[in-house]
């Protein structure tokens, strides 16, 4: 069953808005961490204060939109095109949001840190079937695309990362987290060279005033649970969307705490 729930998380008007997503269980993983993150990460943003210690009306994003992907490429092919279509239709709106930020949470069960994935490749070579017994092995996520051809996120990456390293250096380790040029070839690749596709035709019809870009997208690996707790996941999820709101919109970064 799809588990899907939505809602603004901030009493502003923010300019950033998000849609963050994760995933079902697959075969070696049956109780996906992404889902009880997401689950946590909304909680998280409705309390009064979040668990930064900053007041949820300080937050610069409004996340309006969280879903769980079934762990398939046919679930993903047919759900992520309703994502950004809603996504198009909140900035077309007056007072709504300028920039767009599709965040992909998936677990990588062998890692001991986030990992930050900058590229996804046109190549769907599944290690293990998907939920809907789907085992292609070099065949094309988009099919107008050369096989094997890396596209990469236009988010200024080395910036987040910088901010990311540079804040509060004595409550975030730095080896909690690092920039990945391989996601796999698994349904989390799969995903997120849709969502990067996805991206660049909707910025060829728009960019804002300044001719920035106005849809971003980004994957986030992220490690097990008795790696890295669930609250300490939580927390620098919420901080990376932070620097990345702040990243997009050419602010400075201020008053950021990581706890």
């Amino acid at each position: 069953k799809e588990l899907e729930q939505e809602g603004r998380m901030s009493t502003m008007t923010a300019e950033v808005q998000f849609v963050v997503t994760g995933f079902g269980p697959f075969r070696g993983c049956q109780n996906n961490p992404t889902c009880k993150i997401i689950e946590e990460l909304l909680l998280t943003l409705q309390m009064p204060s979040s668990s930064s210690g900053s007041s949820t009306s300080d937050i610069p994003f409004t996340l309006v939109k969280t879903h769980i992907f079934k762990t398939s490429a046919d679930s993903v092919q047919k759900e992520i095109f309703d994502l950004y279509q809603a996504f198009e239709q909140r900035v077309q709106k007056p007072h709504k949001a300028t920039k767009s930020v599709m965040l992909h949470l998936g677990i990588s069960t062998c890692a001991r840190c986030f990992k930050i994935e900058q590229f996804a490749f046109n190549n769907a070579t599944f290690c293990v079937p998907d939920e809907n017994k789907y085992l292609p092995y070099r065949v094309k996520v988009e099919q107008n695309d050369e096989f094997g051809l890396q596209r990469e996120t236009v988010l200024p990456l080395a910036q987040v990362v910088s901010q990311l390293s540079s804040i509060s250096k004595d409550s975030l380790q730095q080896s909690e987290f690092q920039t990945s040029i391989d996601p796999g070839r698994f349904v989390c690749n799969f995903t997120y060279y849709k969502s990067l596709t996805h991206c660049e035709l909707l910025n060829a019809d728009r960019t804002d005033t300044h001719n920035n870009m106005v849809f971003y997208a980004l994957f986030l690996h992220v490690p097990p649970l008795d790696v890295i707790p669930l609250k300490q996941q939580v927390n620098f999820i919420l901080h990376l969307m932070r620097v990345i709101s702040v990243s997009v919109t050419q602010n400075p970064v201020e008053g950021l705490e990581l706890t």
